[in-house]
């Protein structure tokens, strides 16, 4: 589960971060800290981001299933895909998912939630997963050389 980050001074990191190991902690509901996880992180200039991966969630899943892909021309391939993902807590989660590896120009279509482009070979989507429920992401997505 990665969690962005950006080292400015407004977020009380007013410099640059040397490479080394990050440890995490949150107020539990009585105001004490409780350790959630921990990362290394390489140097880090002031004002970059940082993603940490704090630990990965055994009761939040998720299934990818490649529904078709087809190649209409030797510049465009055309992929459908479907991604189940399920929340066996008591509340709501929002997951955080990336498609990155894209090539060249990617356009989606069918897209059951809308996804936002974090750079020229990525997006992101915000999905919301009621308590004890699921929900289905689908797309298709045309990518051109």
């Amino acid at each position: 589960n990665y969690q962005p980050y950006r080292a400015t001074q407004a977020n009380g990191v007013g410099a640059a971060l040397p490479a080394g190991t990050v440890r995490l902690y949150m107020k539990d509901s009585s105001g004490r800290a409780q350790f959630i996880g921990e990362d290394n992180i390489g140097h880090t200039p002031e004002g970059s981001d940082i993603k940490l991966n704090i630990g990965t969630a055994f009761d939040v899943t998720s299934l990818a299933t490649m529904v078709s892909r087809v190649t209409p021309n030797d510049k465009t391939t055309v992929t459908e895909m479907e991604y189940l993902f399920r929340n066996a807590r008591s509340e709501a989660v929002t997951v955080r998912f990336v498609q990155s590896g894209l090539s060249g120009e990617a356009d989606f279509t069918k897209a059951s939630l809308e996804p936002k482009k974090l750079n020229a070979n990525a997006y992101e989507w915000s999905v919301p997963v009621p308590a004890r429920g699921e929900t289905k992401l689908t797309f298709t997505v045309r990518e051109r050389q």
